[in-house]
Parts: structure tokens; C-alpha cells; sequence
């Protein structure tokens, strides 16, 4: 006896949990009506969803180098840091930089004081010097020109030997040439500085000036610093390492990716290459969570396609502050298809389907306010909504919350869903 009762509730469970057609069972005179949710069911446009898949990218990534040769002698940063522009990230030993700068600039301040003093032309004491100089030698010429003639004039009344004459005369040579000397160079002096030489001085300078600018932007590039803000991915090198910028063009330090935007990279197919050259919005969405999702700006539509796929490169950019989407993440992006005919869609938590027994749902009899049992044939699936080929015309009052507390033949009370209710996707179901 035991056994058969065991086996009667056990049935008894069966048929509950495969939810059999539920049968008329209308309660006795003045039972309470069940509370439900319901909405009214109406035709729309059967646009369709397609999805097409990408990933995600980084907006701007580089592998970071140094320019120029040495020892590295520190790495400021680990793998994970956030730098900002212009943060640190490594450096050189400084030493023979520091050195060839100060050398440079030590060169440009003896060029430049040399073309200062030539643009200030002959001091006046100079020029006074001069023509002191020119005033002495003049003189001296007078004297020994006088003192040729004399010795001359005793030399023929043989009161003066041969060797005596020629030393006046080498003298009197002597200081002729001297005065032509000073002339010279008190014209010189009065004329100041030939324009050729200044040109000279003033290239000499800038070339000096060049290269004291070389040498500070040697030793500025011996500390390499973040050229954007972003995460430091890798850390390639550590200090101690020597770097050699020839010829093979040296060490990567770090691996720095921007994450604060990214690109979304999604391959569209020829068919629906229109629909995206006009829409300047899409939506991304993990295609492992879809809770992660954002709405980007389309920044290019390649076109040209890939000879492999036959598919256009769509590149998205997304807001990526705080971080949810990573490199490499497989996205999804959706593009809705107009088909030119119209549907009814109806919430899939609305559908009930017993063991064996085709769907259905529950609609209320607005007359009677009394639930009916509907069955449908389904069409495809969007989101959280199926579309019904068959069952339903438009205009009942399908149940969406309640449905799993009433029976075919129930009394139940409802709002009666006014036109903006019916106008609302039934998929957002308050």
C-alpha cells in the first residue's frame, strides 16, 4: 500500500513539473481573481539582427626605444604602471652627455664673444695707437731720409766710407718701409673689420650654436619618457644593459599601451557595407559578456576589401576609461536589416511548453477576464524576443508576469494596457 502511494505522488509531481496542457478549472461561484501582468500583442517592422564579430585593438600602442647609446643605469617603471606624457621610464648614465654639452656650449661662447668683438669695430685707443704709431714712423722716416742726403753729400767729399753710406742707406730703407706699415694699419684701424670677416665669424657661431643644440637634445634623449599616457604592458630591459643604437637600431625598453580608448576592429561583409557607411554609432558588445557593451563612433570604413574574406575593415572607438575592454577581447557588433514585412515578437519568459506538447501561451478573454491557452508556432529568436510565425494576429492580451500562478479558465485581474503600452516593445516587460 505504502509503494502505491509513493508511485501516485510521484505522478502527481510529473504532471506538475512537465506543466501538461492545463485543463478548464474555473474556481466556484466568487472566487478571487489572480493579479497578472499583460500587454497587448501588435504587428512591427521584422527588422533583422545580424551579428558580426571583431576585436578589440589598442587606440595607440608602442614599443618604446632609446635614440641614442650608453649604459642604461635605471628603469623607472613595472609592468602595469600608468604613466602620463612625459613621465620618466628609463635612463642612460649621463656623464659623456653632460660632458659633450658643456663642451658645445664653452665653443659657443668663444665664437660668439669673437663676432661680438668684431661687430664692435676698433676701440678708440686702438685707433689713437695707431695713429701714433703711423705719426712715429713718419718722423723717424724724415730723420733718415735727411741723414741719407747728408752722408751723401760728405761720402763725395770722401769725409765718409762706402760701408757708412750704405748702412744710412739701409737704415732710410727701413723706415720708409715702416711708415707704409702704420699707414696700412691706421687705414686698417679707421676701416674696422672687413664684412668677409664678420660673415666668417657669424657662420662659425652658428655652427657652434648647432651644435651645443645637438648635444642638449644628446643628453635630453638619454632619458626616455612616455610619449602618451598609458599602461606599461612589458618591461623589456633592465639597468645594466648596454644599448647600441648601430646598426642594428638598439634595445625595446617597454611595451606602453593607451587603454583609455580603443579601437573596435569588425569585418563587414559587401551586403552590409551601406548600412554602416551611413551610421555613425555602433553598439559593441562581448561576445563572452554582455553585460560589457558601449556605443562607439565609427572613425573608418575601409574600402577595400580583404581578398581572403571578401570582407571591409570597421573600425570603432570606444571610451575606455575604465578599463573593461581589454586587447584582444572578441567583441560582437550589431546591424539591424530591414526585411520589408511585418512580425510579432513576444517576450520569450511568455512562452510555456509541456513535455511533448507544442508551445503555447496564456492570452486573457477581455470579456470574461478569463485565461485562455494559445498555442504558436516560433520564428527566430532576437535578444530577449521570439518572433510568433503562426497564433497570433495582433491585438490579444498576452500575459508576460503571473503566467506561472494561473490555469486556463482563471479569473484574473489586469491594467488594460493603454496605446503607449501597446506601442513599447513587449521585450521590456516593466
Amino acid at each position: 500500500m505504502r509503494i502505491q502511494h509513493v508511485f501516485s505522488w510521484l505522478g502527481l509531481a510529473v504532471l506538475c513539473l512537465t506543466g501538461c496542457y492545463p485543463q478548464s478549472s474555473v474556481g466556484p461561484e466568487g472566487e478571487i481573481p489572480r493579479p497578472v501582468k499583460v500587454i497587448q500583442v501588435h504587428t512591427e517592422p521584422a527588422n533583422e539582427t545580424l551579428t558580426l564579430i571583431g576585436s578589440i585593438e589598442p587606440w595607440q600602442e608602442a614599443i618604446l626605444y632609446f635614440e641614442v647609446s650608453g649604459i642604461v643605469a635605471r628603469v623607472f617603471v613595472e609592468e602595469g604602471d600608468v604613466v602620463e606624457p612625459g613621465d620618466p621610464i628609463a635612463g642612460l648614465v649621463l656623464d659623456d652627455y653632460e660632458l659633450g654639452l658643456s663642451r658645445a656650449e664653452a665653443e659657443l661662447d668663444a665664437a660668439e664673444a669673437k663676432l661680438a668683438l668684431l661687430h664692435a669695430g676698433t676701440r678708440e685707443e686702438d685707433l689713437d695707437a695707431a695713429r701714433a704709431a703711423y705719426s712715429r714712423a713718419k718722423i723717424r722716416a724724415a730723420y733718415w731720409t735727411s741723414e741719407l742726403v747728408r752722408m751723401t753729400k760728405a761720402f763725395r767729399k770722401n769725409a765718409l766710407s762706402a760701408s757708412e753710406l750704405e748702412q744710412t742707406r739701409r737704415e732710410s730703407d727701413a723706415a720708409e718701409q715702416e711708415e707704409l706699415l702704420r699707414k696700412a694699419q691706421l687705414k686698417k684701424a679707421v676701416a674696422g673689420p672687413r664684412k668677409e670677416d664678420i660673415d666668417a665669424a657669424a657662420a662659425e657661431a652658428e655652427a657652434r650654436r648647432q651644435a651645443a643644440a645637438l648635444a642638449a637634445r644628446q643628453l635630453k634623449k638619454a632619458t626616455l619618457r612616455a610619449p602618451f599616457r598609458g599602461r606599461v604592458e612589458r618591461r623589456l630591459l633592465d639597468a645594466g644593459a648596454y644599448i647600441n643604437v648601430f646598426p642594428t637600431g638598439g634595445a625595446p625598453v617597454v611595451h606602453l599601451v593607451d587603454r583609455d580608448q580603443v579601437d573596435a576592429v569588425v569585418s563587414v561583409p559587401e551586403a552590409l557595407f551601406s548600412h554602416f557607411a551611413d551610421e555613425p554609432q555602433v553598439e559593441i558588445i562581448s561576445a563572452v559578456n554582455t553585460d560589457i557593451r558601449a556605443g562607439g563612433k565609427i572613425i573608418a570604413l575601409g574600402q577595400v576589401a580583404d581578398r581572403a574574406s571578401g570582407t571591409y575593415q570597421l573600425r570603432v572607438r570606444l571610451a575606455n576609461t575604465d578599463g573593461r575592454f581589454t586587447s584582444g577581447m572578441v567583441v560582437t557588433a550589431e546591424a539591424k536589416v530591414e526585411s520589408g514585412r511585418q512580425a510579432i515578437k513576444i517576450p520569450i519568459s511568455s512562452l510555456r511548453r509541456a513535455y511533448g506538447q507544442p508551445p503555447h501561451v496564456l492570452l486573457v478573454d477581455p470579456e470574461a477576464s478569463q485565461v485562455i491557452v494559445q498555442e504558436v508556432q516560433l520564428g527566430p529568436i532576437a535578444g530577449d524576443r521570439v518572433e510568433v510565425s503562426a497564433g497570433l494576429s495582433g491585438g490579444e492580451l498576452l500575459i508576460v508576469r503571473g503566467q506561472d500562478r494561473v490555469i486556463a479558465g482563471d479569473r484574473v485581474k489586469y491594467e488594460r494596457p493603454d496605446p503607449a503600452s501597446a506601442a513599447r516593445s513587449p521585450g521590456s516587460v516593466p
